[in-house]
C-alpha cells in the first residue's frame, strides 16, 4: 500500500520478465467513476468476436487488437458502476449463520469464507478469507468501482498507467458485447464450392490468433500461424483464456539480460523449430521460420514453423466466417409427410440451388384417400376425416353411456 495523488500501476519494471499481451486489470474504488491518464478508451468491434473451429472465443485476441489500433496504450472499460461486496459465499440460506445448517464444514470445499464454521475449508484455499474480506469492506467505503483493462507487451510498457477522477461518466455496469458469425456446419456436404468453403473454414481459425503488430495469421497444417515480420520471431505464451497462443516480438527484448551479463540456461537445448531456428531470448525458446512458413503453438514449449497453406492478409483477431453468407448450398430435399399427409409449396426465404433432388413426385403433393372406416361393426379406423361419425361409431358411443348409467343406479341402490 502508498499514497498517491492518483492510482497507479508500476509497469516499466514489468518489462523485464512479462510475456506478450500480457493482461493488466484495475479495479479502482471511490466516489467517482475513473479513466486511464493520457491515453485513449477502447471499444470492442463486435465484427471481430467469433469463435475458432475448436470453438474457442477470440474476446482476449480481440481486445489486445483493439489496443494496439489505439497506438499500443489503449485501455477498456469493463465495468463501471456500484460497489458490491464479493459475491463468493452466497449459498442460499447455508452461509451468513452462526450454526452450519447445511454442513459445509470441514468438507474440504470453501463455500462460506465469511462463517467460522468454513474457516478451516477456505484457509486451505490461499487468500480466500482475505480478500472478501477486502472486498466488503471496499463496498463498504466506497460506493462506486472501475474495472480496467489493457493488454499490454514488454515493448510497449514505456509508462506506468495512471487513473484520474471521470466525473460525470455515467454507470455502465457491466461489459456485455455480442457477436453474431454465419454458419454452413450443418449443411457442409451441400456446399457447392467445397474448395472454397474449406478455405474459408480453415482461416477461420485466425479468429483466436493474434499475431501482433509485427506479424500476419496464417494457416499451415498444423492450423492457425504467425508469419513474422523481418526483425521479429515468433513466442508461445499461455493466453488470457489460460491455452496457449502465438504471437511476434521484436528479436531483440526491450531488457536484453545477457546484454547485462546475466548468465541464463540454454533455452533452445533440445526444443526443435521445425522448419524454423530456435533462438534464446532471455531465456525463453523463439523461433524464426524460413521463408514461406510461420509458427504455429504445436504441444511444446516452443512454437512450430511449418509452410504456409492460407494467408489472411491481417493480423488475425477477426471473423472471417462472412463470406459464408455467398456460398451456394444445395437445397434439400422434401421432407416425407407419411401416407396421413401431402406436400405443399409455401415458398422459402432461405438460399438454396436446385440440385436435382429438390422436386417432389406428384404422388406426395396430392391427398390421399380419406381411410377406410369399414370393419367389425364399422369400427376399423376410429373415426373418419371430413364427415360425421358413422352411425356405429355413435351407437357404440350410446352403449357405453348406458353401461355407466346402469352402474350409477345400482350404487344408488345399495
Amino acid at each position: 500500500r502508498y499514497r498517491a495523488a492518483f492510482p497507479m500501476v508500476p509497469l516499466l519494471l514489468t518489462a523485464v520478465a512479462a510475456e506478450p499481451h500480457l493482461t493488466v486489470t484495475s479495479f479502482i474504488y471511490g466516489s467517482d467513476a475513473f479513466r486511464a491518464m493520457g491515453h485513449p478508451s477502447v471499444t470492442i468491434d463486435a465484427q471481430r468476436l467469433a469463435r475458432d473451429r475448436a470453438g474457442r472465443l477470440n474476446y482476449p485476441m480481440v481486445l489486445s487488437r483493439a489496443v494496439d489500433d489505439a497506438g499500443g496504450d489503449g485501455f477498456m472499460t469493463e465495468y463501471r458502476g456500484l460497489a458490491q461486496p464479493a459475491d463468493v459465499g452466497q449459498t442460499g440460506n447455508c452461509c451468513g449463520n452462526s450454526y452450519d445448517f447445511c454442513n459445509l464444514g470441514n468438507n474440504d470445499q470453501c463455500e462460506c469464507p465469511r462463517d467460522e464454521f468454513d474457516r478451516a475449508d477456505c484457509e486451505a484455499e490461499g487468500d480466500v478469507v482475505e480478500g472478501v474480506a477486502l472486498l466488503d469492506a471496499l463496498a463498504e467505503k466506497y460506493p462506486m468501482v472501475t474495472r480496467i483493462t489493457t493488454r499490454i507487451s514488454p515493448e510497449e510498457m514505456t509508462f506506468d498507467p495512471t487513473y484520474e477522477r471521470d466525473y460525470g461518466a455515467a454507470h455502465t455496469g457491466r461489459l456485455v458485447v455480442r457477436g453474431s458469425s454465419p454458419t454452413l456446419a450443418s449443411c457442409a456436404s451441400s456446399v457447392i464450392a467445397e474448395e472454397r468453403y474449406a478455405e474459408i473454414d480453415a482461416l477461420q481459425s485466425c479468429a483466436s490468433m493474434y499475431c501482433g503488430v509485427a506479424g500476419h495469421c496464417v494457416t499451415t497444417a498444423s492450423g492457425a500461424a504467425c508469419e513474422c515480420m523481418p526483425g521479429a520471431v515468433a513466442q508461445r505464451f499461455l493466453d488470457l483464456d489460460g491455452q496457449p497462443s502465438v504471437t511476434c516480438v521484436p528479436q531483440v527484448p526491450t531488457v536484453d539480460l545477457r546484454a547485462g551479463g546475466a548468465v541464463l540456461p540454454d533455452a533452445c537445448a533440445g526444443v526443435s523449430c521445425g522448419t524454423g531456428t530456435c533462438q534464446d531470448r532471455n531465456g525463453v525458446a523463439v523461433c524464426a521460420c524460413a521463408p514461406g512458413t510461420a509458427a504455429s503453438a504445436g504441444n511444446l514449449a516452443a512454437p512450430r514453423c511449418a509452410p504456409i497453406e492460407l494467408a489472411s492478409a491481417t493480423r488475425g483477431a477477426a471473423d472471417f466466417s462472412e463470406p459464408l453468407r455467398g456460398l451456394a448450398v444445395c437445397a434439400p430435399p422434401p421432407p416425407t409427410c407419411g401416407s396421413g399427409g401431402w406436400l405443399e409449396n409455401v415458398g422459402s426465404t432461405r438460399p438454396g440451388v436446385a440440385c436435382g433432388n429438390t422436386d417432389p413426385p406428384v404422388s406426395a403433393t396430392r391427398p390421399g384417400p380419406l381411410p377406410d372406416c369399414g370393419g367389425l361393426l364399422g369400427l376399423g379406423c376410429g373415426g373418419c376425416q371430413g364427415g360425421e361419425a358413422p352411425l356405429p361409431a355413435l351407437a357404440g358411443a350410446w352403449i357405453v353411456a348406458a353401461i355407466i348409467a346402469r352402474r350409477r343406479r345400482r350404487a344408488r341402490a345399495q
